[in-house]
């Protein structure tokens, strides 16, 4: 999708929405607004006309009772001045309809007299006799409650037929003359006129106006319903039998005698309305308007009706001004579109014109071409860089190699001694190419040397500079020096010409195997592990000179040590002490003591093997930083020689090579020379050469993988008729055993890749065994013996 699409898709849905959303807030506020004055001019027009209603009831009420007091203080009863009394009522209350003093018949000489006036339509005074035997007012209730507890009455609305002739209500108050009750004088108001003000002032508001009285007679809404002014039956028992909540909730309502303001719906119509009611406290009656809302909302929707398409109107030149805008945008685009495809061609040389378009667009254009130049400077860096890292390979390579020339490779290394003396020597090199080395020599007198050193640095220089070293120290132990001055002369010889700053630690071990008699030199070394043929460990801590190659003229001390038969000297480098675990806790020298007094001592390679073990065990999988080198010396006797294997001792060639293919053709040519030597025919070394051709090439592809810069270890021994060939790795176990397996010998199109070379193996080796996880990690052990013709 192109980005001028995304802007659109985008932005004008965020338009559309933020701006419905201002419209639907305003309309919602306008709504507001709109309501709460509609509904407070709503609310205090009600009020004050409910005010209006109270005062014209009150004012009735108060007229009633000055007649019925006028009447009872009158000195003589006569029916003039009972006239004359009415009439005048009428002038000075214009909002009274209808009056009269009803008489008891026995109780004054007026005998059975009513008068009775009311307002005719044209405002005079009509004059009508309710003593009229038709009439009969002696039973109606206007009457009869006052005369039955003494106090005045509001009457329910009535159609006064035979009177006034119209529907009103009366408030009748009892007439007392001289302590004695003879009579009721009235005040009528004509209800039409009061629901015809109510109608007038709903009709405004688009709803209904209506009063309840306290009995729930409807006043005025059953006009709207059925053209009649006053219900038939009340209210509250029609909504009482009705299963229409809504008409429940205005029942309810009304009949709440403090003031509501309430939205519902109009059980009538059906609409959501705004319900206003007000209570005429002197008469105990409601007064109710109900307005629907549409009406009351009819000014906003109007205005929403003006808005919208205005509005729409702007969303559509919004749109139109967004089209413009992304066209200026995206045009450019193409042009940084091309530029890219250019660079995904390799052409980095080709540059974008900065003087055209805004100014965001010719920043942009610089940063692509600067973009582009940039690239070119850095694939100048990556052939430079490419070149040195060659570099380094190749010299980590040499270093490697060097390495691996100088360390011993036959053990033991004195044949001719293994009655008086077992040594063994054990290396584990780091991720890099380390410092570390070990050497056994022959020294003048029938001693011999035992060095262990540490080179500082890694890498080819440190890897130059332990050559240097071994060179040093073997042509000054040659030439018979003690060890102290051995490690002085080297000291000054390697502070020379040391531009690297380079220095070796070193210790120096002059063994006689007659005696037992041990010189130790140290040249800031580690100090060596003393194991007693008892079991007992100490450190021998020889005077710790400085490293050599630090400084001139440095000078050492001899210490001399005494090795009885089965006393063992461990002697190792800081590889081994500060090995780590995954607490980043260090090995220390109370383990390696530790580790020392429980190895076997039968044989000094098993004690290697153990010690190397013990320090596997406590770093586990945590990689660590240094070599680890270990050579134990064990002191042996006469007594010991027969325990010694006899015959022609075992001769190794011990190489450690880089887990490459390229490495297949040197171990072919080494593995044959030896088979030869060994006494093997040519046919017979060929085949030799064929197998250990199929392990070296599943090492390398199952334990490493063809990309590895890691290292696996050869060892092809010989002892008699014997030829052992040993390839050990660090790498991921291989199960040798299941791919060897897969092959019957019959070869077969689907037969896996591998099962054919390594049953051939078995074929051609007389022992096949293979050992993962081990110490020296996983081993293939392969065995060749000769056939004597």
């Amino acid at each position: 999708m192109s980005i001028k699409a995304r802007l659109l898709l985008v932005l004008i849905p965020a338009i559309l929405v933020l701006f419905g959303a201002l419209l639907l807030l305003s309309f919602r506020q306008s709504e507001h607004t709109v309501l709460t004055q509609i509904n407070r001019e709503s609310y205090e027009l009600a009020h004050a006309h409910a005010r209006e209603f109270d005062i014209l009831f009150e004012s009735s009420r108060q007229v009633a009772e000055g007649i019925a007091t006028s009447v009872g203080s009158m000195e003589t009863l006569t029916p003039e001045a009972v006239d004359l009394l009415l009439q005048g009522t009428f002038s000075r209350n214009p909002g009274v309809y209808g009056s009269t003093i009803s008489f008891v018949p026995d109780k004054t000489p007026l005998g059975r007299y009513a008068p009775y006036y009311c307002r005719a339509p044209g405002g005079d005074l009509k004059f009508q006799s309710l003593a009229d035997p038709a009439y009969d007012y002696t039973v109606w209730d206007w009457f009869r409650q006052p005369l039955a507890d003494g106090r005045g009455h509001w009457t329910e609305p009535y159609l006064d037929t035979g009177g006034g002739d119209i529907l009103m209500t009366t408030y009748a108050y009892p007439v007392w003359r001289k302590g004695e009750l003879v009579g009721v004088a009235t005040v009528d108001i004509a209800l039409a006129e009061l629901v015809d003000r109510l109608e007038r002032f709903a009709a405004r508001r688009g709803g209904q106006a209506f009063m309840v009285t306290e009995a729930g007679r409807l006043i005025g809404r059953s006009r709207q319903v059925s053209g009649q002014l006053m219900s038939n039956e009340s209210f509250w028992d029609i909504a009482e039998r009705s299963p229409d909540p809504h008409l429940k909730d205005l029942a309810r309502l009304l009949k709440d005698p403090a003031p509501n303001f309430v939205d519902m719906t109009d059980p009538y119509t059906r609409k959501p309305s705004l319900v206003i009611d007000a209570r005429i406290e002197s008469i105990g009656w409601t007064l109710a308007i109900i307005a629907p809302r549409d009406v009351l909302l009819q000014p906003l929707i109007q205005l929403k009706n003006t808005v919208i398409p205005i509005a729409i109107v702007i969303v559509g030149l919004i749109v139109v001004l967004l089209l413009a805008v992304s066209d200026s945008v995206t045009k450019p685009l193409a042009r940084f579109l091309g530029q890219t495809d250019s660079y995904s061609q390799g052409n980095y040389a080709e540059r974008l014109a900065e003087d055209k378009g805004p100014l965001e667009i010719r920043r942009l254009a610089g940063s692509f071409n600067r973009l582009g130049q940039a690239i070119l400077d850095q694939i100048e860096n990556v052939k430079t860089s490419t070149a040195q890292k060659e570099r380094y390979r190749q010299e980590l390579m040499i270093a490697a190699d060097i390495q691996r020339s100088i360390l011993p490779r036959q053990f033991p290394p004195f044949p001719e001694l293994q009655d008086r003396l077992d040594v063994y020597g054990y290396y584990r090199p780091a991720r890099e190419v380390g410092g570390d080395y070990f050497d056994f020599l022959r020294l003048p007198g029938g001693a011999v040397g035992i060095v262990v050193a540490d080179v500082s640095g890694k890498g080819a220089p440190a890897a130059f500079f332990m050559a240097m070293a071994r060179l040093l120290v073997r042509a000054m132990a040659g030439r018979g020096y003690s060890p102290a001055e051995i490690a002085r002369r080297a000291n000054h010889l390697l502070f020379e010409d040391n531009e690297a700053g380079l220095f070796v630690t070193l210790l120096f071990a002059e063994y006689h195997p007659d005696t037992g008699r041990t010189r130790l030199v140290s040249a800031g070394h580690n100090p060596p592990v003393l194991r007693r043929a008892d079991g007992r460990t100490e450190e021998i801590r020889p005077n710790p000179g400085i490293p050599l190659g630090v400084m001139p003229g440095a000078h050492y001390e001899v210490m001399e040590l005494a090795l009885t038969p089965g006393d063992a000297l461990v002697i190792y480098t800081d590889g081994v002490t500060d090995a780590q675990n995954a607490r980043e806790e260090e090995y220390g020298m109370a383990r390696l003591r530790d580790a020392v007094g429980a190895a076997p001592a039968a044989a000094a390679r098993e004690m290697a093997d153990a010690v190397v073990a013990a320090v596997s065990a406590f770093a586990g999988d945590q990689p660590q930083p240094d070599d680890i080198t270990l050579v134990t010396l064990i002191r042996r006797d006469g007594a010991t020689a027969a325990a010694v294997p006899a015959g022609r001792p075992e001769e190794v060639i011990q190489m450690a090579l880089p887990a490459r293919t390229g490495v297949l053709e040197r171990v072919a040519m080494m593995t044959e020379s030896v088979a030869r030597e060994a006494g093997f025919t040519r046919s017979e070394a060929e085949r030799i050469v064929l197998a250990v051709d199929e392990v070296v090439s599943n090492v390398i592809e199952h334990a490493y993988g063809p990309a590895s810069a890691e290292t696996f270890e050869l060892r092809l021994c010989t002892a008699g008729d014997v030829l052992r060939i040993v390839i050990a790795d660090y790498g991921q176990p291989f199960d040798f055993e299941a791919a060897s397996r897969k092959y019957d010998g019959q070869a077969t199109p689907d037969q896996p890749v591998g099962g054919i070379g390594l049953f051939l193996v078995r074929e051609v080796m007389d022992e096949v065994r293979y050992e993962p996880d081990t110490v020296d990690g996983n081993r293939v052990t392969l065995v060749k013996r000769r056939k004597n013709e």
